[in-house]
C-alpha cells in the first residue's frame, strides 16, 4: 500500500467533500493487504520465519495508517484499533509513508474471544458493497452530468452557427 498516495487521494476526495469516495480508497487499500496476506499466508510459515514477521507487521501498519482515515466515522472501533496495537494515534501528516509507524516490539492486544471482534465478516462485506454501490451511483451520476453539459454545449454551438 503506497500511503503517499493514499493520503494524496483521500484529502483530495475530502476536498471535494467526497467523503464516500474517500472512504471506498480507504476500503479499497485495506483490500490490498487483505489479498498480500492471504497470497503470502504467514500462517502456513514458521513462527520464526523473517518473511512472516514481515507480512504480519507490515499489515499491522497499514490498519493502524487506515484507522487514521477511517476514525471521522468509526470513533469507537478506531479507538479499540490503536488500543489492541498498542500505539496511540498521529495526525495524518505524521504518518510514515514507509509503513514504520509501530514500535517493534510493542505488545499487540489479541482478541479473548469471538466477541471481542471489532466487525464481523459479513458486516464488513455489507458495508464494503454498500460504499461500493453509493460510489458507482455517483459515478454514474457525474457522467450522466458531464454528457448533458455536453449535449447543451453541442446545440448552443449549433445555434450559433445558425443551424
Amino acid at each position: 500500500v503506497d500511503l503517499s498516495a493514499l493520503r494524496e487521494a483521500v484529502e483530495a476526495e475530502m476536498q471535494r467533500f467526497a467523503i464516500d469516495q474517500a472512504l471506498y480508497l480507504v476500503l479499497r487499500a485495506l483490500d490490498v493487504a487483505n489479498k498480500y496476506v492471504t497470497d503470502a499466508a504467514p500462517w502456513k510459515l514458521p513462527a520464526g520465519d523473517p518473511k512472516r514477521r514481515v507480512v504480519v507487521r507490515t499489515l499491522l501498519e497499514v490498519i493502524y495508517a487506515c484507522t487514521h482515515f477511517l476514525a471521522p466515522v468509526l470513533v469507537d472501533a478506531a479507538q479499540r484499533v490503536w488500543e489492541k496495537l498498542g500505539t496511540p494515534p498521529v495526525p495524518i501528516s505524521r504518518l510514515r509513508p514507509t509503513l514504520s509507524n509501530l514500535v517493534p516490539g510493542t505488545p499487540v492486544a489479541a482478541s479473548a474471544s469471538k466477541d471481542d471482534v471489532l466487525f464481523a465478516k459479513g458486516e464488513t462485506e455489507g458495508a464494503r458493497a454498500r460504499l461500493e454501490e453509493e460510489a458507482a451511483k455517483k459515478r454514474a451520476a457525474k457522467e450522466a452530468q458531464a454528457a448533458r453539459a455536453a449535449a447543451e454545449q453541442a446545440a448552443a454551438a449549433r445555434a450559433a452557427a445558425g443551424g
